[in-house]
């Protein structure tokens, strides 16, 4: 009986799971629509374009130390790795976002709205 009941929780809970990322999914698409019908393709694709860079932001606090006695700006350390990168750590981002196609629909599919 005690696995019986297990069983069901585990179903409704996988269930809520998956509703749950698919609301997700949806919320995030429907995000980047409005996104760009306020900002323009343009501003959109450039947005994501950035967005691949994210782990060389990451990659800048790397071999940071924090003790408190100097004052370290992390988010303009951060911007400033993303919005000047080193050419060589950004081509192999960049190519692997191309080789993928890289878009809203490949990063996250409307499956609820149909595909393009």
């Amino acid at each position: 009986m005690g696995n019986l009941a297990r069983l069901g929780i585990e179903t409704l809970a996988l269930g809520y799971e998956r509703l749950i990322y698919a609301d997700s999914q949806r919320a995030e698409y429907l995000a980047d629509l409005g996104a760009t019908r306020i900002a323009g393709t343009p501003a959109t694709r450039t947005m994501l374009e950035t967005l691949v860079l994210i782990p060389l932001a990451y990659d800048a606090l790397s071999g940071l130390h924090l003790d408190g006695r100097h004052k370290t700006d992390l988010s303009r350390k951060m911007a400033a790795a993303i919005s000047t990168p080193d050419a060589g750590a950004a081509a192999p981002l960049r190519s692997a976002a191309a080789q993928t196609l890289h878009s809203v629909d490949n990063n996250h599919p409307p499956r609820a709205f149909g595909s393009r």
